[in-house]
């Protein structure tokens, strides 16, 4: 597509073309009125076809992209939608949710593609002030590194960190669970933060009021941490496994001591009487959850692993996070992964994955000529500097579930369930009923009556329904109807809804916390943060799980530090742990899903009804079962 004009204007934008090069911050805007409207007048400007051009750097139907005109940093920008809208405060979802979700795919290329010019700066940041300086609402779009002129102040300074900084997709998620501005980001108080003593948001080292010195830090902050690294696993290593597992036993903690057992079975693989004791450990574990209502289908082995087949969407990083975990975690066994819609494009991502960690299994996709959804991440941090291959190998996604599903086998599903509903059409009526041991979805809702409080659910008080993507958004859309035709399908043994009561509990955000964890634990397989890239894309020295984990961590650390994210929300990961620890969620309920007249979800108790949904959870369990190693945690199997 050819550039028009020099700045870049376009009626629509496409996330494949190059954003246009930055030039020289031409300095504040020169427009009369006082400041606090500026932005305004330039839009008025803009409409009247007098505006600057050399202030604009990209501009479509919708939205305009400026230079700030006193930058923070390095790189400075402004994204402003063209549409009138005052602040953060007056968004709602009514007028501003479809605007802001468009607003979001805008910024990402905005931000992916200044990153691309400028490899050499320490990461990016993009979001509204809580509180801002200038009518008309826009998004900072701005480099980590805070080397200008025109920062000298605690307050500018702390600005643009959390939470006065709303990052662009928190917006757009509160919208769409129903949340109020002024409540979900604390408005009346949030200018408080302002004036906090200044950290690095690196490494959180403490500089007073100091902004000078902070800056001099910023230069040199390499945000290194000394770290132990693992011991390896030897004869003493089995030893204690095995004190730890007799120690479990004698408090009939069978999930801990089944657990200790396995890591012993993997130490020794030939030890039969640990194998035999292991597998006492299970029956008493099985017997535990068979009493609290709850099991999972099949039996992860040390030597096999649970069978899994993984039916999974790109629009979200989730999904792709837990295909590089099922895909390389020695208790799981992935039979077959399934993709909604499963375009050529999609197919091609999941592929490279696969042939990544050394998997040649079933792909199965709904449609290769779709038009699919696929979040910018999985290009730019495992395609850099390149673009996602079309792959066509792939069989029609409903056989591929019926075929690899069977009563051994967990089903696990973390998008919408069209292709779920497709396997369950195409074999009604025949003598091959589709059937899977375990269906186990991240979707639904439990809420007011239903969670208790000490669960300190996010949507407390907030009513017993809500909307769900995964289960569909609006009444009788084709995500709800298939929804409800797998709630009331008869051939699963167990139905498991991780739910978005516990999935969107603020405690299961990923941070730079836990990307030091997992860069911790690879030090222990040899693997460095400097040589991260060059293994997770290149290397073939390691083993599965190593590169499974390598991959996750470079993944992760491109989207923190690289596009300037300070957290993850981790739902479907949440949820694919249960597989492995139950005790992962340590609440639930026997219900039957219901769904109101405006489309929203929600739970009714109902025993003996064989589906169960999540209302609390353990989320140091989830972490250790997704970031420790498998000889190191406390796995419940």
């Amino acid at each position: 597509m050819a550039m028009v004009e020099a700045a870049g204007l376009r009626e629509a934008w496409h996330a494949e073309d190059d954003f246009p090069p930055l030039q020289r911050n031409p300095g504040p805007i020169n427009l009369p009125g006082d400041f606090k409207g500026k932005l305004e007048n330039f839009l008025r400007a803009l409409a009247n076809g007098c505006a600057e051009q050399k202030h604009i750097v990209h501009q479509t139907a919708e939205f305009v992209t400026l230079y700030d005109g006193h930058p923070k940093s390095s790189v400075h920008l402004l994204v402003i939608p063209i549409q009138r809208i005052k602040c953060l405060e007056k968004v709602d979802a009514d007028h501003h949710l479809a605007l802001l979700k468009r607003m979001k795919e805008y910024v990402n290329w905005v931000r992916n593609g200044v990153a691309k010019q400028y490899p050499h700066l320490p990461g990016w940041a993009e979001g509204f002030h809580a509180v801002p300086t200038l009518d008309q609402l826009h998004c900072h779009v701005v480099s980590l590194d805070f080397q200008s002129p025109c920062l000298n102040s605690t307050k500018q300074y702390n600005s643009f960190q959390p939470p006065f900084l709303v990052p662009l997709g928190e917006v757009v998620n509160a919208l769409e669970e129903g949340f109020d501005m002024r409540t979900r980001f604390g408005l009346a108080s949030v200018e408080d933060e302002l004036q906090k003593e200044l950290q690095c948001h690196r490494c959180h080292a403490n500089f007073g009021q100091d902004v000078g010195q902070l800056k001099t830090h910023l230069m040199n902050c390499s945000h290194s941490q000394t770290v132990a690294s693992l011991q390896g696993l030897g004869e003493d290593s089995w030893l204690r496994e095995a004190e730890l597992a007799q120690k479990a036993w004698g408090q009939a903690d069978w999930a801990l001591a089944a657990s200790h057992l396995a890591t012993c079975v993997r130490l020794h693989p030939g030890h039969e009487k640990t194998i035999l004791q292991w597998q006492k450990a299970m029956d008493k574990h099985e017997n535990d959850l068979l009493g609290q209502g709850l099991r999972i289908a099949g039996r992860p082995s040390p030597e096999f692993g649970l069978p899994v087949v993984f039916d999974m969407e790109t629009d979200d990083p989730d999904d792709f996070i837990c295909l590089l975990f099922l895909a390389s975690h020695p208790l799981i066994k992935l039979k077959a992964v399934t993709i909604t819609p499963g375009s050529a494009e999609q197919v091609g991502l999941v592929r490279w994955a696969l042939e990544r960690l050394g998997l040649d299994i079933r792909v199965g996709a709904a449609n290769l000529n779709a038009s699919a959804v696929i979040n910018p991440w999985h290009a730019a941090a495992f395609f850099p500097g390149s673009t996602i291959p079309n792959r066509h190998d792939a069989e029609p996604a409903w056989q591929v579930l019926v075929q690899e599903c069977d009563e051994s086998t967990v089903l696990f599903t973390g998008g919408p369930l069209l292709n779920l509903k497709q396997a369950i059409l195409n074999t009604r009526g025949t003598d091959q009923m589709f059937v899977a041991g375990t269906w186990l979805a991240q979707g639904g809702f439990a809420g007011d009556g239903l969670v208790p409080e000490d669960a300190n659910s996010p949507f407390a008080g907030k009513g017993s329904h809500c909307t769900t993507t995964n289960f569909g958004r609006e009444a009788k859309c084709p995500a709800a109807d298939a929804a409800a035709l797998a709630l009331e399908h008869e051939g699963f043994r167990q139905k498991l809804l991780v739910s978005k009561n516990v999935c969107h509990h603020k405690e299961n955000h990923f941070r730079e916390e836990q990307l030091q964890r997992l860069l911790t634990n690879l030090q222990a397989h040899g693997v460095t943060e400097r040589e991260l890239a060059d293994v997770a894309l290149r290397s073939r020295g390691k083993d599965r799980y190593c590169l499974g984990q390598t991959l996750l961590a470079h993944g992760m650390r491109e989207y923190i530090r690289t596009a300037g994210r300070e957290k993850k929300a981790m739902h479907d990961p949440l949820a694919a742990m249960v597989m492995l620890d139950p005790h992962v969620v340590n609440l639930w309920a026997e219900v039957k899903m219901t769904q109101d007249k405006e489309g929203r979800w929600g739970a009714a108790s109902r025993p003996n009804s064989g589906t169960f949904i999540s209302l609390r959870h353990d989320p140091q369990r989830f972490w250790t079962t997704l970031l420790n190693p498998p000889a190191t945690c406390n796995i419940g199997y």
